[in-house]
């Protein structure tokens, strides 16, 4: 899965699915024919409810205070966890609904000027993303280095991964970009990994 939203991806940005700006700052207009916008429908495909991204709900009193433990071979989250998750997830949901916004106010970009003003914002939804994650390693951190992450919390990671690969290739393609997106698509696919991992024990 992974691997064919990559290479979604990357057509959409060979082929200027969106207008972008060139290692100049120069607009460089969209392609005339019609893209599909991959990176928006993996936006609202993992915006939606999943039993995998819900956190499960747990029967065992015993273990509230712990932040996941095993049962057989699933994860399953405490009470505590599955608070915390819910708000990570939530907080995830407004800034994909953010990029959402944004990605189309780039589609409708005419100009290298009105494309400049949205770097800005750019910037400012990468930021949202980067204190998200540093809330969820501060999470992970508290739960003990022991801890099993949940599934749930694994999908949010992977998500928050797509949302960064698009953000990174949104309205640029200079050679430093092409570059530093070439290394979030190599993390992409090591979370989609762990992600894929976790879904076989699962299901077990």
């Amino acid at each position: 899965m992974a691997r064919h939203i990559i290479q979604g991806f990357k057509i959409m940005h060979e082929y200027h699915a969106r207008p972008t700006l060139d290692a100049t700052n120069m607009l460089v207009l969209a392609h005339r024919g019609q893209l599909p916008m991959i990176d928006t429908f993996i936006i609202k495909l993992f915006a939606a409810p999943c039993k995998f991204t819900e956190p499960p709900a747990t029967a065992d009193t015993s273990a509230k205070t712990a932040s996941a433990f095993s049962l057989g071979e699933r994860r399953v989250e405490s009470c505590d966890a599955r608070t915390i998750a819910t708000d990570r997830r939530t907080e995830l949901t407004k800034i994909a609904a953010s990029t959402l916004g944004f990605l189309d106010k780039v589609s409708h970009v005419d100009s290298t000027e009105s494309a400049l003003r949205l770097l800005s914002e750019k910037a400012s939804l990468l930021h949202s993303l980067e204190r998200w994650l540093t809330d969820a390693e501060r999470d992970h951190t508290k739960a003990g280095p022991s801890a099993l992450e949940p599934l749930s919390v694994s999908f949010m990671r992977l998500f928050y991964q797509l949302l960064t690969c698009v953000l990174v290739g949104t309205l640029s393609c200079s050679p430093r970009v092409c570059a530093g997106l070439e290394i979030e698509y190599i993390q992409l696919q090591s979370v989609a990994y762990t992600v894929g991992e976790g879904i076989k024990v699962y299901t077990r």
